[in-house]
């Protein structure tokens, strides 16, 4: 698919203001086996907006497999962002998935989301992916939970990609 531009143009339009990206992948295979949250290795992204009115766009997908369910979030900072409003005690997660094994443990699953975060500052900003399991539930991140070396050992990479969308 093209981009047409007016002549002589040779960029987006000014109404789109400008845009910037910082990404950061991991193949870094872990477990976790706790119901408290732990950061992801290496799943963290630093991104320093233009303005303090930039908005700050966040995809994140993260893969793995365990026997019960997992909860995923990321932070700010230290903040928590997103998340719902649950009740007294629950978890609060930004996104939370199943990944069940599907009748074996070579298969796992990937659960992607997306959010718009509007953090007003022009200070660098960390974002870090973290992830907890269910009581007496390991999550193994990138992996199967037999980490083997033979053809069905399953492998796979997480990402979190910032996006500053920068106000007109």
């Amino acid at each position: 698919m093209a981009i047409i531009f007016p002549e002589g143009q040779q960029d987006y339009p000014a109404r789109f203001g400008r845009i910037s990206a910082k990404y950061n992948s991991t193949s870094y295979a872990i477990s976790v086996n706790n119901t408290s949250f732990s950061n992801l290795t290496n799943c963290a992204v630093s991104i320093t907006p233009r303005s303090s009115s930039s908005q700050i766009l966040l995809l994140v997908s993260i893969n793995g497999l365990c026997s019960n369910t997992a909860y995923y979030r990321v932070l700010r900072g230290s903040t928590q962002i997103a998340g719902g409003t649950g009740v007294s005690g629950s978890i609060r997660s930004v996104w939370n998935g199943s990944f069940f094994r599907v009748g074996d443990n070579n298969h796992g699953s990937s659960h992607s989301n997306y959010y718009l975060d509007s953090p007003s500052t022009t200070s660098s900003i960390t974002y870090q992916a973290q992830c907890s399991a269910d009581t007496s539930t390991t999550f193994y991140l990138n992996r199967n939970n037999n980490s083997g070396t033979n053809p069905t050992s399953y492998r796979a990479m997480s990402t979190l990609i910032a996006i500053e969308i920068e106000a007109e």
